[in-house]
């Protein structure tokens, strides 16, 4: 084999990571990640996956992930509890702090795109014991989530079958997503889009529609801000400032999953330009789909409408419903179910993913049962950890039988002990991204090897890491005054598990903060391919019409 070969095929297998000498030949090959296929470096916590996930995945489940229960039922006791001014400055506020967590995110995946990223980097770049504690404690999350998404699922199907008994539809969820998980991450990628796209789809029609009514083109009556008087239940910020912190635990719930995005980085194409790509967009998304459309269901639901206070939060009491019925449409109701439905179906195949990777990379990280590394590192042919898919599985099963059993008291605890665990990941987000880019400075890496770099450094990192620690001490005040021993537990007992997670590790294995000097800046690090040169056609293309490149600007921020 010529030297040319063998320089295009190092090229082709290990990216950039190639340094060759004056007569063109391989010196060496450092395997620093793969730009496409399988991973090649022995170490790598990619081994055996495939990059499969395309941009327009990545860019959709960046913000498709994100939209599910807490946004489409959830919402409406934000409104009730803290007013509509409070709901949407409650939202506004954690709005801005995904912001900052999904900057810090996009960093550290674009510069070293692994699987499970966020979770590994707790232990790389700060302490492997808040690594263990951050993944374990996800994990657990993971697994109670998916398990309460299967019961949720049932009873959005009792609305149309209330005669069927809820069990059967759980497990007929739970075997469906155990089979979608198991071929190959395009697979996943395709399935998450149309998810995705049927929730963003419902988003931007309600939009349209609420502005419509809110302008007195549909219904004939003008709604303005009218329900933004003071003299509407507690006025346009309900319990003052006391309510905007009582939601704030709220509006963080449906927020919460869009951390997963960059769990996928280990499988994504190009993770140097979909990562970056899909980041970008995440402020022009949290403004539309998010502040625009708490703004619309203020604008067309009374904060004292008897149906928000509900504490079944089904679909008949979802603001959505409520707003969509001044259409004087009576299939409201069945078409926002459909619309959840398919929102938990997407939830769950997330969380089913998710969890499998964090699973995979605690047993490559040596975090995990030693004596099952052998196992739980298997892949199939299609790239996928399927003995993690079903550990996963097993896992949610578990959780899921205890929900059945005894009224669900045992599962109402466990979602309790993951309760602020969400908070608790983006901390070690925002603190690991400040770590990582101070270590890359202190060692003296060049600046233009980070592909993207976080803006706001370091003041964003750490502001957002106290404002974060803050948030997760003061959202269970409440339970104070007076002293309420189940409100207590079900606000605190998942920091109390975090810690304990924590010190059994430290003191089992004696591990110490990681020093600047000592961080693993280097394996898996992602230097891509040279750019081949785009052809140019020699035919002249037709210039696109205004109003065609508008829409297609549009259309590439919001999808």
């Amino acid at each position: 084999m010529d030297s040319k070969t063998t320089t295009d095929l190092a090229d082709m297998e290990y990216g950039a990571g190639v340094s060759k000498g004056d007569d063109g030949t391989v010196a060496s090959v450092q395997p620093v990640g793969n730009a496409r296929g399988m991973e090649k470096d022995p170490n790598s916590l990619n081994v055996g996956l495939q990059r499969g996930l395309k941009d327009r995945h990545m860019s959709m489940i960046a913000i498709g992930g994100s939209i599910g229960t807490g946004l489409f039922l959830s919402s409406g006791a934000t409104i009730s509890q803290a007013g509509p001014g409070g709901a949407i400055v409650a939202w506004s506020a954690i709005g801005i702090l995904v912001y900052a967590v999904s900057q810090a995110m996009g960093e550290m995946a674009t510069a070293i795109p692994v699987a499970s990223s966020w979770t590994v980097f707790a232990g790389r770049f700060i302490d492997p014991s808040i690594g263990f504690a951050v993944s374990w404690s996800y994990w657990f999350n993971i697994i109670t989530g998916l398990a309460s998404e299967l019961l949720a699922g049932s009873n959005v199907v009792a609305y149309w079958a209330p005669n069927l008994p809820t069990w059967i539809m759980s497990v007929v969820f739970w075997i469906v997503l155990l089979i979608l998980n198991m071929p190959g991450i395009s697979v996943y990628g395709e399935i998450e889009y149309w998810f995705c796209l049927i929730k963003i789809v419902t988003i931007i029609v309600f939009i349209i529609i609420a502005i419509c009514i809110i302008a007195g083109g549909i219904g004939g009556t003008v709604y303005g801000v009218s329900y933004f008087a003071s003299d509407i239940g507690g006025g346009p910020f309900n319990n003052g400032f006391v309510g905007i912190l009582n939601v704030l635990i709220n509006a963080v719930f449906s927020f919460g999953g869009f951390q997963n995005m960059t769990l996928l980085a280990g499988e994504a194409k190009d993770p140097h330009k979909t990562i970056p790509k899909a980041i970008n967009k995440v402020w022009i998304r949290i403004l539309l789909f998010y502040i625009v459309t708490i703004f619309c269901m203020c604008c067309l639901v009374r904060q004292d409408d008897p149906r928000l206070l509900s504490p079944e939060h089904t679909v008949a009491e979802s603001p959505f419903t409520i707003a969509f019925e001044k259409t004087g449409t009576q299939a409201a109701a069945s078409i926002l179910n459909a619309v959840i439905l398919t929102s938990i179906l997407s939830a769950g195949n997330s969380n089913m993913y998710s969890g499998s990777r964090i699973l995979l990379s605690l047993v490559r990280s040596d975090m995990g049962p030693s004596f099952a590394k052998k196992y739980i590192t298997l892949t199939n042919r299609w790239g996928v950890p399927y003995v993690a898919v079903i550990l996963t599985s097993i896992g949610s099963c578990i959780c899921f039988i205890t929900g059945v059993v005894g009224n669900g008291i045992v599962l109402t605890w466990l979602i309790a002990l993951s309760g602020v665990t969400t908070m608790i990941a983006w901390a070690s987000i925002t603190f690991g991204a400040y770590r990582f880019r101070r270590a890359w400075i202190v060692r003296g890496y060049p600046q233009e090897e980070l592909l993207y770099k976080a803006p706001g450094y370091p003041w964003m990192h750490l502001g957002s890491t106290i404002l974060i620690i803050v948030l997760m001490l003061v959202q269970g005040w409440s339970s104070f005054s007076p002293f309420n021993v189940s409100s207590f537990f079900s606000s605190y007992v998942s920091i109390l598990f975090f810690l304990v997670l924590f010190v059994y590790h430290k003191l089992r294995h004696r591990t110490r903060w990681v020093k600047y000097k000592d961080m693993d800046l280097d394996t898996d690090f992602f230097r891509p391919p040279p750019e081949e040169p785009e052809e140019t056609s020699s035919i002249d293309e037709k210039p696109q019409k205004k109003w065609r490149k508008w829409a297609n600007k549009a259309a590439d921020i919001i999808m």
